[in-house]
């Protein structure tokens, strides 16, 4: 649900893009806003677990900066009280390793 109740409001989790920053320090930023949101976090876990999942077969390249990119994301983001998403992060760790 959208700040103003409304259930089929989008959410918007990306500040303005800043020339110049690589995607450590955009995530960073971005991060505080996705651990914040439940669904925002949920969309971002499923994209994240889609991409390294699909990429593992297809581009061993981007496989790879996804594999490398995963203690960062983890550390930002997981919350291990939030049993809801264990599912999820189970998942993500298991094709992260």
């Amino acid at each position: 649900m959208g700040s103003d109740g409304n259930p089929h409001s989008t959410v918007n989790i990306s500040p303005p893009n800043e020339p110049g920053e690589n995607r450590e320090e955009y995530f960073r930023k971005r991060a505080p806003k996705i651990a914040s949101n439940k669904k925002a976090l949920t969309v971002k876990l499923a994209d994240r677990i889609s991409n390294t999942e699909s990429n593992l077969k297809i581009n061993q390249r981007l496989y790879q900066k996804y594999v490398k990119e995963f203690p960062l994301f983890k550390e930002l983001l997981y919350n291990q009280d939030d049993v809801d998403l264990l599912p999820m992060w189970n998942r993500l760790i298991q094709a992260s390793t």
